[in-house]
């Protein structure tokens, strides 16, 4: 997935200079070559979510996570892109729809990247914990503010300041963290591809003994099939001479 995203923004920086340079020919930057650019800006801009989504697609337990993410920046990327063309109108309704996929989207991309350091090491698996769980929040009282199009007050505003420290600090410490047990990640990723070759070392002969089985038991019955066919036709032999020895006879 992580190439596939890598190829997709390549793609739009090469576009936007093709793009460009088709306009400085021609002499002139209408409104055609503005939206343009921003339609292939918007598509670089929202392929770096999903460089998130990419480090925890290939294991199977976040696999699902990772989907539901690109799903969403899809549907953003292509409002944003409708909209900047004016084929969509502006709608109340639909705006807070937009909102609440945005924060949704970067709350899952930050989620994502917590969950792909994967380490035996308590105190970071802590902090990850804690940074989901304070980003969730801060997530869900996000979404409250967008539809009730309001912002908190008084108490409730400082605890909502104190809210977007704590997961920010969270966020430094596993960035800290992963720095410090760098070393053991990696071993840990040795180890994982050790195993994994070890089970693919046993599995594989077997597989060729299951194969190579049949063709042996295949052979065994053929080797004596033609050992029958031959006493067969040494008795027939046999019987023929024997015939000729009472012919001789008489």
């Amino acid at each position: 997935m992580k190439k596939g995203v890598l190829k997709v923004m390549l793609g739009s920086v090469v576009l936007e200079a093709i793009i460009v340079c088709i306009f400085i020919l021609i002499g002139k930057f209408n409104d055609i070559a503005w939206k343009s650019l921003a339609s292939v800006a918007n598509i670089f801009l929202y392929s770096i979510p999903c460089l998130f989504y990419a480090r925890v697609y290939d294991n199977e337990k976040y696999r699902n996570l990772a989907v539901v993410g690109t799903i969403v920046v899809g549907i953003l990327a292509l409002n944003s892109i409708l909209s900047l063309w004016g084929l969509l109108g502006s709608y109340a309704i639909l705006q807070k729809i937009i909102y609440t996929l945005s924060i949704v989207m970067w709350a899952l991309a930050f989620i994502s990247w917590a969950l792909s350091f994967e380490s035996v090491n308590n105190l970071l698996n802590l902090f990850k914990k804690i940074f989901i769980s304070l980003l969730s929040i801060l997530g869900l009282i996000l979404i409250i503010i967008v539809w009730i199009e309001k912002f908190p007050e008084g108490f409730f505003s400082r605890l909502f300041y104190v809210l977007i420290v704590l997961t920010f600090g969270a966020f430094v410490c596993i960035l800290i963290l992963t720095r410090m047990f760098k070393k053991e990640l990696i071993n840990q990723s040795n180890e994982i591809e050790e195993k994994i070759e070890i089970i693919s070392n046993d599995v594989i002969p077997q597989v060729n003994e299951v194969n190579i089985e049949p063709q042996s038991q295949v052979n065994t019955q053929e080797q004596s099939i033609n050992v029958v066919s031959n006493n067969q036709n040494n008795e027939e032999v046999i019987e023929i001479l024997d015939d000729n020895n009472q012919n001789n006879n008489l």
